[in-house]
């Protein structure tokens, strides 16, 4: 296997932001591009993560999956984020992953063995969609977490909604279709974690636009996604009894 990226920010910023929930991840390699499927350990988010054969000046595979350790290829995608282009090699057990700048720095990583089948996204039947700027939607999490550890998201003809409530306070942010696309609402309300919530909004250095489709109770899908990327994230919602 061998790729070419001259556009490595978009490698740098969707392991650094997938880093922070998966530990572990096979990345598979083939004719259509380069992707990872993976769960985090606590069951909570499948993240999917493509970036197609097009972004790529040299690609050169058929049909790998390697194992790595994503908190180290993302501190060597660090040190090479500022690089024109970086290649990605496999050679025997180890991935090397270098610059064509001056110095022509090379890392190389241990490829690890993962006895995990490949995962695929699932299909849901969302009744509720929108669409708003990715800064947005971050302003807003980062809102709610200062009096909760959840959030709902709440759809009506008119607005998209994000509440938290703590034991003493309180927050909302409403949205009306000036402000967000209101692509589909079927009147739902789910709440979701803030701590993943958080941890998704790294992705909006990939894409200004970040779409959210979900129904009532069920998981959501958050997705950020441009010409030369595609980075979603399917959570499972919280279910509590209402007080």
């Amino acid at each position: 296997m061998k790729l070419k990226l001259d556009l490595p920010k978009l490698l740098v910023e969707g392991i650094s932001t997938i880093s922070d929930i998966v530990n572990e991840a096979k990345i598979k390699v083939d004719k259509t591009g380069l992707s990872i499927t993976a769960i985090d350990p606590a069951n909570v988010v499948l993240v999917s993560f493509s970036i197609p054969a097009k972004a790529f000046s040299q690609l050169e595979a058929d049909n790998e999956q390697i194992g790595l350790n994503l908190d180290d290829f993302k501190q060597v995608l660090r040190r090479l984020a500022k690089s024109s282009s970086i290649v990605l090699e496999t050679k025997d057990n180890l991935l090397e992953i270098k610059s064509n700048d001056a110095g022509k720095r090379a890392f190389n990583l241990a490829l690890i063995n993962l006895d995990t089948e490949e995962k695929k996204v699932p299909e849901f039947d969302f009744t509720s969609a929108i669409e708003m700027n990715s800064s947005l939607l971050s302003q807003a999490v980062e809102d709610a977490g200062i009096v909760s550890d959840s959030c709902s998201f709440t759809t009506t003809p008119e607005s998209f909604i994000i509440e938290a409530k703590g034991s003493l306070n309180k927050m909302r942010a409403e949205f009306n279709g000036d402000e967000v696309s209101i692509l589909k609402t079927g009147n739902d309300k789910a709440k979701y974690s803030i701590e993943y919530l958080k941890k998704f909004m790294k992705a909006q250095n990939l894409a200004e636009k970040v779409k959210l489709s979900f129904k009532t109770d069920h998981p959501a899908n958050i997705e950020f996604k441009h010409d030369n990327i595609d980075l979603r994230f399917i959570i499972a919602p919280r279910i509590e009894e209402e007080e």
